[in-house]
């Protein structure tokens, strides 16, 4: 989500759309966030996005990553549906 002073409406719209087709954001120059129906949902939510977080940055200092392509992603996603 875009910069926006705390606090501000500014803030709340930004964040709002960009959680519009996600479940959690990371708003710049403030930090992360993350909704669920429920808080354990919310939370677990935010682990998963700590988590890939910290696996972004320790990938990047081991060398070169590659990005998966939609055909890659479509197969783990069917994989989790089951």
């Amino acid at each position: 989500a875009p910069y926006a002073l705390m606090g501000s409406e500014m803030l709340a719209k930004y964040t709002s759309a960009s959680l519009k087709n996600a479940n959690s954001a990371l708003m710049t120059n403030h930090g992360a966030i993350a909704i669920g129906i429920s808080l354990f949902e919310a939370f677990d939510r935010m682990e998963v996005l700590e988590n890939s977080a910290k696996i972004t940055i320790f990938t990047g200092l081991i060398g070169k990553t590659t990005e998966m392509n939609d055909k890659a992603l479509d197969a783990i996603n069917k994989f989790m549906e089951r």
